[in-house]
């Protein structure tokens, strides 16, 4: 009868978007120069995606997993304990049931920073399965790892420096100017370039409003022992 056949197309067509929907959706999200924007996911989690920034992400029923592939991102993930949240940079692995944490990729380097609950930071070995994490990070703690070095000691992160980037503050607490000058990039329409290997480790603390970033080299070079050469408006050299 016709009626039967539409039941068993209907039934068809309701099996496969069922057998579909355990599939994890990816979806890529990227910033511009100097914008932020928030992200909410089917989960209900949240990720506010830092200047020049670059995430892809993979949600379905059973996955709850982000890729950072550049920038900065702070995440404020939905509790589930059935289904943590993962998010992988580099060769680290954070993984969390629920807790709003940071990390940021700068050069080489990855900084996990935890601003509430209990973030599980593994070292990803290639065809190695990796069970205890390398680091547990609590509220206010972080820690830095380097491409193909040891995670560094966990140190202490004030809740309002870990927040300050997205209120358009960027705090540097004894960072070397490499990473400032890297970092506060993602903020300028434009490039700043050390041309002198010997600056690149100076460490500097300093605060500066995200706007300022264009006048960051005339910051420095009033406490630190270095030139500044304006080639044009997107092209500043600093020379020891």
């Amino acid at each position: 009868p016709k009626y039967a056949m539409g039941f068993a197309v209907a039934f068809v067509a309701v099996g496969l978007l069922l057998s579909g929907s355990n599939k994890p959706v990816t979806t890529h999200y990227s910033t511009q120069t100097g914008e932020i924007k928030t992200i909410v996911l089917a989960d209900n989690s949240e990720i506010t995606l830092g200047a020049k920034s670059q995430i892809s992400t993979r949600i379905s029923d059973e996955t709850r997993s982000v890729d950072l592939i550049s920038g900065e991102a702070f995440f404020n993930v939905a509790k589930d304990r059935q289904k943590p949240f993962s998010v992988a940079v580099n060769d680290v692995l954070i993984a969390v049931v629920g807790a709003p944490f940071n990390i940021k990729k700068i050069r080489d380097a990855v900084n996990v920073a935890v601003l509430e609950g209990i973030v599980k930071v593994f070292e990803q070995v290639a065809s190695q399965t990796v069970s205890l994490p390398d680091v547990v990070l609590t509220a206010g703690q972080k820690v830095v790892k380097s491409n193909d070095r040891a995670f560094e000691s966990v140190t202490a992160v004030s809740s309002s420096d870990l927040g300050a980037w997205r209120l358009g503050r960027l705090i540097y607490r004894d960072i070397s100017l490499a990473d400032i000058v890297a970092d506060a990039g993602r903020y300028f329409d434009g490039k700043i370039i050390l041309q002198s290997d010997d600056l690149d480790d100076v460490k500097v603390t300093m605060t500066l409003r995200t706007d300022q970033v264009g006048q960051l080299p005339e910051m420095l070079a009033q406490t630190l022992p270095l030139k500044v050469q304006v080639i044009s408006e997107k092209l500043i050299l600093l020379k020891k």
